[in-house]
């Protein structure tokens, strides 16, 4: 997708250690800027920036951050990638947050309580009686049960 040109000297302060140009208008909600078009699109300034100095950019293709600030528009700082490639930078610059199991912001239970869950099931125990034990859904512990939630 092609964006319209833009000045965007007016929009950047210069970091003179890291050599950042850093995006001084509000970011989105992850720390990205951004340019809000008159249709109310809002344009993600680093991909703005990507395309003025170094051309279009392919369809499905990610624009990503050598130095990991997300409010960077410095094209130096800026290279391509698929969405596998986003992720592997992620996991390398430790920002991948692992949140499985009972990390998840929505768990009900911990490992250790669906560690307990299967030996009951394993011994003869309902489903139903456990569900009113752990104050869950039958549901939830057909799917302990099953494997489809929290592997083994």
């Amino acid at each position: 997708m092609a964006y319209a040109a833009r000045d965007l000297s007016e929009v950047v302060e210069y970091d003179t250690n890291g050599g950042c140009w850093l995006w001084n208008r509000a970011p989105n909600g992850h720390g990205y800027g951004q340019i809000k078009q008159p249709d109310g699109r809002r344009l993600m300034a680093h991909r703005i920036s990507f395309e003025q100095h170094n051309g279009p950019i392919p369809d499905g293709v990610c624009v990503l951050h050598r130095c990991d600030v997300r409010a960077c528009i410095n094209p130096a700082h800026l290279f391509l990638g698929d969405k596998s490639d986003n992720a592997k930078d992620a996991v390398r610059k430790g920002r991948w947050v692992n949140n499985r199991g009972e990390r998840h912001g929505m768990s009900k239970l911990s490992d250790e309580q669906i560690n307990t869950i299967r030996k009951r099931l394993l011994g003869g125990v309902r489903q139903v009686d456990i569900a009113v034990e752990f104050g869950v859904s039958q549901t939830a512990i057909c799917n302990i049960n099953t494997g489809r939630r929290r592997a083994k």
